[in-house]
């Protein structure tokens, strides 16, 4: 299914909502508007399992320019469990400034801290 709102920014719907499979082509929907949501999602702010945001991405895998949460995301401020960017919270990630449980921060690499984060020694 699809949905679109009437109010288009420039060539694309504000918001566009897409799921699915297109009866006619078989081609997998992308939402594609200001807001996009669905299975496989671009937009300035993208939420869906696979979502590409100018500004913001939600997803399991979220790529963004700006922020990026999500299972596995890249964007300049990233949450992830496995993530990369300049400002990252993961579980295991990589960043300029990297706050994670295992991963690699350049920024502790410049300042001579280390570097490599590692999980806490049992006991």
């Amino acid at each position: 299914g699809e949905w679109r709102s009437e109010r288009m920014v420039g060539n694309r719907p504000l918001i566009h909502v897409a799921w699915g499979r297109d009866p006619r082509t078989g081609k997998v929907r992308v939402a594609n508007g200001v807001i996009a949501i669905g299975q496989f999602a671009k937009g300035d702010v993208a939420i869906g399992q696979f979502a590409a945001g100018k500004y913001f991405a939600l997803g399991q895998f979220a790529a963004s320019w700006g922020i990026g949460i999500g299972q596995f995301a890249v964007a300049p401020i990233c949450v992830a469990m496995l993530g990369a960017g300049i400002f990252t919270l993961a579980l295991v990630g990589a960043g300029v400034k990297l706050f994670g449980l295992v991963g690699i921060s350049l920024w502790e690499l410049l300042t001579g801290s280390g570097g490599v984060v590692l999980p806490p020694p049992n006991g």
